[in-house]
């Protein structure tokens, strides 16, 4: 797994220690990083299974979504939202809702 996303799942658990089941959990990005090249460093389902393995609960649904596209969390019984931001250089995750 590379560096940027070791900091963004780190940096989701420090802020979300815990997270109840059937929870989607939204990281959302305005612009794409090319130089940690993220979102690019979760393509398809991955960031979906490294939220899954993470909270080490299989009902869990992760997407990553660029901010003002539409999205659904389907069956989910609650949703967190994160954002992907770069703060002097360094990729940041920050909390934007919970529900």
């Amino acid at each position: 797994m590379g560096d940027v996303s070791r900091a963004v799942l780190g940096q989701i658990a420090a802020q979300q220690p815990q997270v109840k089941p059937n929870t989607s959990v939204v990281l959302k990005y305005s612009e794409a990083d090319r130089e940690h090249r993220f979102p690019e460093a979760f393509p398809g389902g991955v960031f979906r299974d490294a939220v899954r393995l993470l909270y080490r609960d299989p009902s869990l649904d992760g997407k990553i979504i660029r901010r003002g596209e539409p999205y659904s969390i389907g069956e989910a019984s609650s949703e967190i939202q994160l954002e992907y931001i770069v703060v002097d250089r360094q990729p940041t995750i920050r909390m934007a809702s919970r529900n």
